[in-house]
């Protein structure tokens, strides 16, 4: 006989505020995104507003290799000093000084990195930052591979199945394939793994906030594309369609991008000629200098005064003119809790920034001084996050949203994590740095006879990494490069 039991089960959940949730879209918007993100806090808070002071150049953020932020724990600092071997000087040189003020009259112009982002590249860097299954890491390079320049797959799953079957003898189903380009489909830039214009549209759409016009797009490029896109209104009319919803659906549309690879080529300059870096990193006579591009761009803000004031009257006043004025006083007071929070969160996206690349800086100073990647040292997520006292969720989120320029380019900030191997003389080398010399190696090939994996693991031996066949594979993988039968040109 069955009988029924109460039991209790304590469980706990970790859930994210409202206010936490704004604290981190505003962590992961782009500079530009942020002025926009500004403005439209000022225009819908009425106290909140710029402030109109001098521009304190105490304020410029100079951490450099061997001054560590003030932000930071004096334990923190101790513990980069034992890894990196950087004293403590306090005092700011005057040359530094000079070099601020002329970077604030005029931008130099920095060389785009030399190591070239193609579409393939970029998304095999976001795909390396995921954690996929071995099966999945041996399928995806598939169909990334098939993906056109600007973005789309026009090869279909079942006949990526069929290649996979034939050329590599790898059975796939068209499931496996499907929850792949879902994936890839997630990546940046939005749009990328369409088959089609509309899904490539309609990929861009769900990105974005659901505001009416955005739902209203949704609904019209679903449903009804084709009336669109033949500029047949009239019938979008008799579906419910106003000729305001109309104009704005179609202005949205407009902004959307039909050819979401067209940003990238064989180099990296295509793409990062639109991106402005978070971060600049300037050296004079071998010390760095991090500055913070929000320092230039982001206006300071301040509480309105006036109502500072009517606060302060309403504690004054009689009990009777308080009655009057309680709906007020609570509104008011809303509004600068509202400005003071949005206040406090841009200082704090902005210590967390500082702190964050501050620690990369140093961690890599070989790097940004020689430009090498031989001199990009192994460092993970949590090295980061253990000596900024952060989460790695948050060490992750600016690596995968801020850029760094630098004297040899800019760099995405992800470009300088990774894993680590010893090599040969029992060093700790960056899985970059491997990756790096496999590619040579395959470019310096014989392409009537490439070389075998087994002959890329001895090539990269004698190079004095030591690494199994498997890991060869999966490095050249996921620089998206085939095995030797298909590398096999018939003429040089």
């Amino acid at each position: 006989m069955l009988k029924n039991r109460q039991q209790q089960q304590l469980e706990q959940r970790q859930t994210l505020t409202a206010r936490q949730i704004q604290q981190i879209q505003l962590l992961e918007l782009p500079v530009t995104e942020l002025e926009q993100r500004i403005s439209a806090e000022i225009e819908r808070n009425p106290a909140l507003e710029e402030a109109y002071t001098a521009h304190d150049d105490s304020n410029e953020s100079n951490a450099t290799n061997d001054q560590i932020d003030s932000s930071l724990s004096q334990s923190d600092q101790d513990r980069l000093e034992a890894r990196n071997e950087f004293g403590n000087d306090d005092e700011i040189p005057a040359y530094r000084l000079r070099m601020i003020a002329e970077r604030e009259q005029q931008r130099e112009e920095i060389p785009f990195a030399a190591h070239g982002l193609s579409l393939a590249d970029y998304l095999d860097n976001q795909l390396s930052t995921l954690e996929l299954t071995e099966r999945q890491q041996l399928l995806v390079p598939y169909i990334v591979g098939n993906l056109r320049e600007d973005g789309y797959l026009d090869r279909s799953l079942p006949l990526i199945a069929q290649d996979l079957l034939l050329k590599e003898c790898v059975d796939a189903s068209e499931q496996e394939l499907t929850e792949l380009l879902q994936i890839i489909q997630s990546l940046d830039p939005a749009g990328v793994g369409a088959r089609s214009l509309q899904e490539c549209l309609l990929l861009q759409l769900h990105r974005m906030e659901q505001s009416e016009t955005v739902v209203n797009a949704e609904k019209i490029v679903s449903h009804y594309f084709d009336d669109f896109a033949y500029k047949r209104f009239e019938r979008l009319t008799k579906r419910g369609f106003d000729q305001k919803q109309l104009e704005e659906v179609s202005a949205l549309i407009h902004q959307l991008s039909p050819k979401p690879g067209n940003g990238f080529d064989s180099s990296a300059e295509t793409l990062l000629s639109k991106v402005t870096p978070d971060f600049i990193i300037t050296e004079h006579e071998g010390e760095l200098t991090l500055t913070l591009t929000d320092q230039r761009e982001i206006p300071a803000l301040t509480v309105s005064p006036s109502y500072k004031q009517m606060i302060a009257d309403y504690r004054d006043a009689s009990t009777s003119e308080r009655a009057k004025l309680k709906e007020t006083i609570q509104y008011t007071r809303d509004r600068v809790k509202d400005a003071e929070w949005f206040i406090s969160a841009l200082q704090q996206r902005y210590d967390t920034l500082r702190t964050t690349m501050t620690i990369i800086m140093t961690l890599q100073r070989d790097f940004f001084l020689s430009g090498d990647i031989v001199d990009l040292r192994p460092m993970i997520l949590k090295d980061v996050a253990d000596l900024a006292r952060l989460d790695i969720s948050t060490i992750s989120r600016v690596s995968n949203s801020k850029y760094v320029q630098c004297q040899w380019g800019i760099y995405p900030i992800k470009f300088f994590f990774s894993e680590s191997m010893q090599a040969k003389d029992g060093s700790d080398v960056s899985t970059k740095v491997i990756k790096d010399c496999l590619k040579q190696i395959i470019e310096r090939e014989d392409p009537l006879h490439p070389l075998t994996d087994d002959q890329l693991t001895e090539a990269l031996s004698q190079q004095g990494y030591d690494i199994a066949r498997r890991t060869t594979a999966k490095y050249r993988q996921q620089l998206g490069l085939p095995t030797a039968r298909l590398r096999r040109k018939l003429t040089k």
